[in-house]
């Protein structure tokens, strides 16, 4: 089984069991009595205990079409590179585009190819054919898909001297490469982030003065993209407190490391909160990211300053007991999932940290 629960201010209101094998999911009226929960939310955080359960997928599915469609939520933010979104947002809205293709690019080799994704991606493209007024977008400042690429054209188009962007962006591809390795062996950083970390910086400044002075693009847009380069700067930071960690950290020591990418998604986060005052949005990342008080160290939602956070509906989703499945169109027995150092029951089990609403009846 899969148990999900909706968390509001610290009280539990509620737990669901799914059964991987059969796919059974809640009737119609238990999920509106759920779902309803949130009607007076601005913010609805969804979680997932492990990237790629197809069946959790297939409830997020449905809980995402029943707050759009019933609730007026109109922004869905997921787990994925905030400016790429943004990309593929903009690729969508042109006319005559093929909106499956674009939707798969780019969210390419989400959840491990998951084949719960599907009913996900198949609800996005039917709303965008049907001009819906949803925006996609991400919190995660980590590269994904090749719409990272496009980021040359937008400061092309900001009036950035071209030698300027030239350098920066093959700067950014490095940085791109140093996250796609940033499990491999600390003394990779200790010797290649000094020079490179010295270089990036300069050169993000340069550019950065540009924007700030461009009149080629409006307001709204120029700050994102002054977000995206300060973000990239804070990645590369991030990235390279890597290089501290010992080569076997332990559960507290890869939490204190991550706990500075939780940060620069409530950035992200943030910035859509200010820029879309009048939104009602959906954020759907991993039940870590999405669970206030989980442990010593700061989520993604314990930033949120308590003003924001009684606008906001919590959705965690944890493994209790049997399987989860569709991953590559395989079940996995939860047991499995505990054990592995990557799964979130694992470290909420060390010492340490307050997993006590694993506990269900």
């Amino acid at each position: 089984f899969t148990a999900l629960f909706a968390q509001m201010d610290d009280l539990t209101v509620g737990s669901i069991l799914l059964h991987s094998q059969t796919n059974d999911l809640p009737s119609e009226v238990d999920l509106t009595k759920l779902v309803d929960a949130f009607r007076d939310k601005r913010l609805v955080f969804l979680g997932e205990a492990t990237h790629g359960d197809g069946t959790a997928l297939k409830l997020k599915n449905r809980l995402i079409n029943y707050l759009i469609k019933e609730h007026g939520f109109d922004i869905v933010l997921f787990e994925r590179n905030i400016y790429e979104m943004d990309v593929m947002m903009r690729f969508l809205a042109q006319e005559g585009s093929h909106k499956g293709y674009i939707l798969q690019e780019g969210f390419r080799n989400m959840h491990r190819i998951s084949m719960g994704i599907g009913d996900l991606m198949s609800s996005f493209e039917r709303m965008f054919l049907q001009k819906s007024f949803l925006r996609i977008g991400g919190v995660d400042p980590l590269y994904y898909s090749r719409y990272g690429d496009c980021l040359e054209k937008d400061l092309v188009d900001a009036g950035v001297k071209t030698n300027l962007i030239r350098n920066y962006m093959r700067s950014l591809k490095e940085l791109m490469v140093l996250q796609d390795c940033y499990s491999c062996s600390p003394d990779y950083f200790s010797t290649y982030r000094n020079s490179y970390s010295n270089r990036f910086d300069e050169e993000t400044k340069k550019i950065l003065q540009s924007l700030y002075l461009s009149q080629r693009i409006d307001s709204l847009r120029r700050n994102f993209l002054i977000l995206i380069l300060k973000h990239n700067i804070d990645l590369l930071n991030w990235l390279k407190d890597r290089g501290s960690l010992p080569d076997n950290p332990s559960s507290n020591q890869l939490l204190e490391f991550f706990a500075g990418r939780d940060k620069i998604m409530f950035g992200n986060l943030l910035w859509y909160l200010q820029n879309y005052p009048n939104s009602r949005i959906i954020v759907s990342a991993s039940t870590y990211h999405v669970t206030r008080g989980i442990s010593r160290y700061k989520t993604m939602v314990d930033y949120l300053p308590d003003s924001i956070h009684a606008k906001a509906g919590y959705f965690p989703v944890v493994y209790y007991e049997g399987s989860h499945g569709y991953i590559e169109g395989r079940y996995y027995d939860v047991d499995s999932v505990k054990r592995s150092k990557g799964s979130i029951e694992y470290m909420l089990s060390s010492k340490g940290f307050n997993y006590a609403f694993l506990k269900f009846k």
